[in-house]
C-alpha cells in the first residue's frame, strides 16, 4: 500500500545556496505594522540580513558562524547548506519584508516574507518558482550578540502550537491570531507532522493532526489538502484492520482527486484501495487497481510509484499462485527500486522474490534472496 502522497519539500530551501540579496524597499511596507526601533530588533534585522548575504557571498564559514554553536539543527543545517550549494547556481531574494518580531529576555523570534527564485546548477535552468514564502527565525541572546538557533517555515511554528493547544477554543484562537499563515503550507505541514506519527504508530496524535488540516482545507477550499488528508486517515484505518471506514475515505479522496485532474492523487488513492481488496482477499479487485494505478504511474513517470505498484501486482499474483508472473513484476521493481537507490523498495522485492523461490521448492534461492532482505532491513534499522 502506498501510504503518502509525493511532496515537493520547499522546507530545506531555506539553507539558501547563492543569493543574489535584493532587500525589499518596497511600498508594502507602508501597510505593515510598525516595529518599535530598539536596539535588540535592529540586531535582529541586521542578522536575517546577513544569514542571507552570507550565502550570496558562498561564504560558508561566515553562514555558519551566524548561528549558535548549541542549536540542536546546526549539524543538519551544516550538511543542508553544502548540498544546496552543489546543487544550485543561484537563489535570488526579491523581498525580505518584516512581519513581527518578538523579544523575551535572551530569545526572539523574527518572521518575515520573502520571494525566491532558483537556478539549478545541474541544467542553469530556473528552478520551479517558489513564490511568497512566510519564514521565522529564531535567536538567541549569547554573550550579548545574537545568534541563529533555527530557521524554518513560519507554519512549523503555529502547527506545532495548534498541536499542543489543549482545547478546540484555543486552537481556533490561533487561528484567528495567525490569519496571514492560515493557508494550504499550513495544511501541508500538518499533514507532513500526522505523516511522522502514523509512522511512529501514534496514531491518535496522528488521527488529531489529520483532522486538524482536514478542517482548515476545507475552510480555505483546499480540495487536493482534503484529498491528502483522507488518503491519511484512511492509511491508519486500514493499519487498524477497520478496512470499511479506510475504504470510504480513500474513495472519497478519489473522487476529490478525479475532479481535481489531479493523477498522482487519483494513482494513490487507486493504489490504497487496491490495498483493501488484497487485504480482504478480493485478489481480482485488486489487480485491478493496482493495474489502473501502475498505468497512471508510468504515465507520470513516477518511478517510485511505478516500483509500488509492481511490488504489489506481484504480491498478488504470488497469493494466485501466478509465479512467472509474481516473479516478473518483483523484478522490474527491484531494478527500478535499486536504480533510484531505494533502499526500502529493494528489501521488499528481494523478500517477494524469496517467497516465490519457497514456493517453487527453491530453498538455496531463496535462502539466498532472504539474506539480502535482511541485510538491507538491518542497515535500514
Amino acid at each position: 500500500m502506498r501510504l503518502a502522497r509525493h511532496r515537493w519539500l520547499w522546507v530545506v530551501i531555506s539553507a539558501c545556496i547563492l543569493f543574489s540579496i535584493v532587500l525589499a524597499q518596497d511600498e508594502s511596507r507602508k501597510e505593515r505594522p510598525a516595529f518599535p526601533s530598539t536596539a535588540d530588533e535592529a540586531d535582529l534585522r541586521a542578522l536575517a540580513q546577513e544569514f542571507y548575504a552570507a550565502c550570496a557571498r558562498k561564504d560558508f564559514d561566515g553562514f555558519l558562524r551566524l548561528w549558535s554553536a548549541k542549536s540542536p539543527e546546526l549539524a543538519s543545517r551544516r550538511a543542508a547548506t553544502q548540498k544546496l550549494f552543489a546543487d544550485h547556481e543561484k537563489i535570488e531574494v526579491k523581498g525580505l519584508a518584516p512581519l513581527k518580531i518578538v523579544v523575551e529576555s535572551d530569545k526572539a523570534k523574527f518572521r518575515f516574507e520573502v520571494e525566491l527564485n532558483a537556478i539549478e546548477a545541474k541544467t542553469g535552468k530556473p528552478a520551479a518558482r517558489f513564490g511568497k514564502m512566510i519564514r521565522a527565525l529564531h535567536g538567541v541572546k549569547e554573550e550579548g550578540a545574537w545568534k541563529v538557533w533555527r530557521e524554518a517555515p513560519a507554519v512549523e511554528d503555529l502547527a506545532n502550537a495548534l498541536a499542543t493547544a489543549k482545547t478546540n477554543a484555543e486552537q481556533s484562537a490561533l487561528l484567528t491570531a495567525e490569519k496571514e499563515l492560515v493557508t494550504e503550507s499550513l495544511v501541508r505541514e500538518l499533514t507532513r507532522t500526522g505523516g511522522r506519527l502514523r509512522s511512529q504508530g501514534n496514531y491518535p496524535e496522528a488521527l488529531a493532526r489529520f483532522h486538524l488540516a482536514q478542517n482548515i482545507a476545507e475552510q480555505i477550499g483546499d480540495r487536493e489538502g482534503i484529498a491528502d488528508t483522507l488518503n491519511e486517515v484512511g492509511v491508519i484505518h486500514s493499519n487498524q484492520g477497520d478496512y470499511a471506514q479506510a475504504l470510504e475515505n480513500f474513495q472519497r479522496s478519489l473522487s476529490i482527486s478525479e475532479a481535481l485532474g489531479d493523477k498522482t492523487g487519483v494513482s494513490l488513492a487507486l493504489s490504497n484501495i487496491g490495498g483493501i481488496h488484497a487485504n480482504r482477499g478480493d485478489y481480482a479487485q485488486a489487480l485491478e487497481h493496482y493495474q489502473k494505478s501502475l498505468a497512471l504511474s508510468e504515465a507520470l513517470g513516477d518511478k517510485r510509484g511505478i516500483s509500488i505498484d509492481l511490488n504489489n501486482i506481484g504480491l498478488i499474483h504470488l497469493s494466485q499462485g501466478n509465479h512467472a508472473q509474481a516473479l516478473e513484476n518483483y523484478q522490474r521493481s527491484l531494478a527500478i527500486s535499486e536504480a533510484l537507490g531505494d533502499k526500502t523498495r529493494v528489501y521488499r522485492a528481494l523478500g517477494g522474490i524469496g517467497n516465490i523461490h519457497t514456493s517453487q521448492g527453491n530453498h538455496a534461492q531463496a535462502l539466498e534472496h532472504y539474506q539480502k532482505s535482511l541485510a538491507i532491513s538491518e542497515a535500514l534499522g
